[in-house]
């Protein structure tokens, strides 16, 4: 389907209009782009649905990165003639910006649409101390953060590579092994491991 010159995978407006569990979103996302190994290549996956994908220095350290999905082509986009970008902070290593594009993948298939424009900033600032409308929208980012880490570390492809792994029953040097294959920070294995229950005994 285009929409003002983007094309607009059907997959994407299934997942969209809730034809797809976020694991099964995740799946389909897979499928379509012909993954089934680690590392997830979601620049891959992110230039497949027409974003420009490149890092900046930012003003402000504590910004990971920024999307933009807009109708025209907005005048920061100008001299790249695109309508839809992730840009990356370049002072942050590979596995976070890894992290922040799946992020930004996760709003653009929860949270755009085809009639408006779309614009979101990843700040990693402190949460505590939040107001109501700032512990709102940390909700909402903690539910990206949960899709994002999910496109990352795939469930079956997370749990078989476990199965296949020497260090099967050493969770640190499991966790140190998955975060190099999976090219994500070791946090973020650890929290994968306790949400799919994974044992070491």
């Amino acid at each position: 389907m285009k929409i003002k010159g983007v094309c607009q995978p059907e997959y994407i407006l299934d997942i969209r209009n809730g034809k797809y569990s976020k694991s099964g979103a995740v799946a389909k996302i897979l499928n379509e782009n012909g993954i089934k190994e680690f590392p997830v290549n979601v620049w891959e996956i992110a230039r497949n649905l027409n974003f420009e994908v490149f890092d900046a220095t930012f003003e402000k350290d504590n910004i990971s990165g920024m999307m933009i999905d807009a109708l025209e082509v907005p005048p920061m986009l100008a001299k790249f003639d695109c309508k839809r970008a992730i840009i990356l902070n370049r002072k942050e290593p590979k596995n976070v910006q890894s992290f922040t594009v799946a992020h930004e993948l996760g709003h653009f298939v929860f949270d755009c649409n085809e009639e408006s424009n779309y614009f979101d900033a990843l700040h990693t600032k402190d949460r505590k101390n939040l107001s109501k409308e700032e512990l709102s929208q940390k909700e909402k980012e903690d539910q990206i953060d949960e899709f994002a880490a999910m496109l990352l570390m795939p469930e079956t492809m997370f749990l078989q590579y476990i199965n296949k792994s020497s260090n099967r029953y050493n969770r640190d040097a499991l966790k140190q092994e998955m975060a190099k294959v999976c090219m994500v920070e070791e946090n973020a294995v650890d929290m994968r491991f306790d949400e799919l229950r994974v044992g070491f005994n």
